[in-house]
Parts: C-alpha cells; structure tokens; sequence
C-alpha cells in the first residue's frame, strides 16, 4: 500500500512539473510574443492523455484515464464556448485541455510539500480542476493587472492625480461603511433582531441623497460610540482597513486600465477581430459615437432610475456599424463600412481600441494557488 502511494504521488508530481513547466514557457511567449505554441498544447492534451494511460495500466484502474478524457471533453466544450463569445483565443483554449488532460482533480502537491494538512485544503475526487484554475486565474487577474499597471503609474503624472482622488474618496467611503456596521450591529442585538439586516440597511444608505447619507451616518456613528464607547472607532478601523487594502488594489487596476488596456488607432489601420472601445451607429444617414459602457456608469443610471436611458445607450437604436458590446471584435463587413465613412469624410480616421493583457501568467499564478490550497472552494460550499 505504501509502495502505491508513493508511486500515485510520483506520477501526479509528473504531472504536476509537466504543467508547471508549460504555464511557465506559455507565459514567457504569451508576455513576449502574444502567441501559445500549438506544439506545446496539442503536447500537453495528448501527453496528458497517454500519461493518463500509463496511470491507469501502473494502478490498474481505468479510471485516470475515464476521468481525464472525461474532463478533456467537459472543459474543450467550455472554453470553446469562451471563445465563441470572444473571450478567449484559440491558444487558451486549448492550453487549458491540455492542462485537464494532465489534473483532471486536484492533486494538491505543493499543499503536501508544504505540509498543509487542514481538513478545508482536503482534494476532492471529482474532475473540477480545470473549473477551479479558472476561478482562481480570475482572482490572479486584478493583482496581476495592479503589477502591470504599477509602471504606467510611475511614469504617468494624470494616473497619480487620478489615483489620489480615488483614495480619497475610497477612504471615506469604507469609513463610512465601517461607522454603518459598527453602529447598527449593537442596534440590531438589543432588538433581537437578525445581523442579515445590515445588508438592506447598507444599501439603502448608499442609495440615499448626500445629505440623507451624512445623516445616517452621523446617527449610527452616535449609535456605536453609546453602545461600545471609544472601541467603536477600534471597531471602524478594523473593518475599513482591510477592506481599503483589498479594495484599493481592485480599484488601482480599474483606475489603470484605461491606459493599460485602450488605445487610440486610426480606423484605415484597424484589421478584422479587434475589439471596438466605442459604439458606432448609423441613424438618418448621421453617424454617432457612443463610448463604452463601464459599470460605474450603469451603477449612476440604475440609482438615479434612468433605466430607459440605460437601454437606450446598451441598446441604440440605429445601424451599429461596430459595438464596443462585441467581444469577438469587428467584423470584415463592420471594418469595411467604417473604412468606407472615413474615406467620405463622415467620421474621423481615430478610434479606440481595447488591447488585453497576456492571461496565461495569470493562469500561471492560479495553478499555483490552486495546487497549495487543494479544494479549499468546492470543500467550504
């Protein structure tokens, strides 16, 4: 029993620096080049497959090989889908087959070289790995894009001053959050009252006119310093600070983005695919442009209940000629009329365009994550 132990950890720790080893050249070319190698992720998916082979004849189980090619198919189906909507490229997908043909579960190898036993980190048998790499390399995305716009910051004077408005404003704003929760929770015990409440109670106050808002503010304040005398202000701090901490670096990519991810480009340069960062209509032979959408802008409508100028702006009406809504990018017929109204002189030869940045050191991180914390997500639901 030993001896098969040892062997099944010796072929997942195959597995695992095979992996290892590809996200980390992926990631080399993708950040220089902008391209995965297919020699690379048709190796991975059937290396994978034949490893798993080798798995099941060494434990004599057809299951690793049932499970892997199992998992291939569920996430080629998924991440094709992703690309279809224009999410992902080609290259995604297929690296991340590659990558559930090599753990189609969750080996945890850096959680046992490490020596993390907790229960919560346990694996689990069921093929939700390449599920698990996902939402992981989503969460590796905002830190990831923080380090990636650290530089533009240094060097971009607008950036700062921007940046500085939003701590500001960010710091205010968790203060308050934390001045709401610590006046309202000893409100809600003396009264027997469930603590769920906080949640409509902080969305009511932050749906408020300024003045209505700085009043709440001011009375939950009074509230907490009755309740708890000076630990309220501990207790506000204590809320606010981490909040700031990991808010502030979700907020410091979204502030960066625009300068990392758009750029301006003349229309007669523009080639099929790219991602439009403006919407452009047609309407009586008049041509509009629309910026693009940001959730900042959708939050304003909603609270000011101007629904109908939110779908009027998601939905324009009139020929769209290129959506900034289309992940996919502009189409060849899209291209071709944009090029034709420059050249009529009816729209300026410039628009913008949405540039991404590399995913695959992203997903890179995520599998890092993801093989030290086990099954943390599918064990705490």
């Amino acid at each position: 029993m030993i001896q098969l132990f040892y062997s099944l950890f010796f072929i997942q720790l195959i597995f695992f620096l095979i992996s290892l080893t590809a996200l980390i050249y992926a990631s080399w070319t993708d950040l220089k080049e902008r391209i995965v190698s297919n020699k690379l992720t048709y190796g991975l998916i059937f290396g994978g497959i034949i490893l798993q082979g080798i798995n099941s004849y060494l434990i004599n189980s057809i299951e690793p090989i049932a499970t892997a090619l199992l998992c291939v198919i569920a996430t080629f189906i998924a991440s094709y889908a992703l690309w279809k909507i224009g999410v992902w490229s080609g290259g995604d997908v297929k690296l991340f087959t590659g990558i559930a043909a090599l753990n189609p579960v969750n080996y945890g190898i850096l959680r046992d070289l490490i020596g993390l036993n907790n229960a919560l980190l346990a694996s689990i048998a069921i093929p939700l790995f390449p599920l698990t790499l996902f939402l992981f390399t989503l969460i590796s995305v905002v830190p990831y894009g923080a380090m990636l716009a650290i530089k533009e910051v240094m060097k971009n004077k607008n950036l700062r001053k921007e940046l500085i408005e939003e701590i500001k404003s960010l710091g205010l704003s968790l203060i308050k959050l934390g001045i709401i929760i610590t006046g309202i929770t000893p409100v809600l015990n003396y009264y027997y009252l469930p603590l769920w409440l906080i949640l409509p109670i902080l969305l009511l106050a932050g749906f408020q006119k300024k003045i209505m808002n700085s009043i709440i503010v001011i009375l939950l304040f009074i509230a907490g310093i009755y309740f708890n005398g000076l630990n309220a202000v501990q207790s506000i701090l204590i809320i606010a600070m981490p909040l700031f901490a990991i808010y502030f670096l979700l907020r410091f990519f979204l502030v960066s983005r625009k300068y990392l991810f758009t750029k301006e480009k003349k229309i007669t340069e523009l080639t099929e695919g790219e991602i439009i960062g403006e919407t452009i209509i047609l309407q009586e032979n008049e041509v509009k442009r629309i910026p693009g959408i940001e959730i900042k802008r959708i939050i304003n409508y909603l609270k000011n209940n101007k629904v109908k100028e939110l779908l009027s702006e998601l939905k324009p009406e009139g020929k769209i000629i290129a959506s900034s809504m289309k992940a996919a990018g502009i189409t060849e017929e899209g291209l071709k009329e944009l090029k034709k109204l420059v050249e009529e002189k009816k729209i300026e030869n410039k628009i913008t365009v949405k540039s991404s940045a590399p995913l695959i050191p992203a997903v890179l991180l995520g599998y890092l994550i993801a093989q030290t914390t086990g099954d943390i997500l599918w064990n705490l639901i």
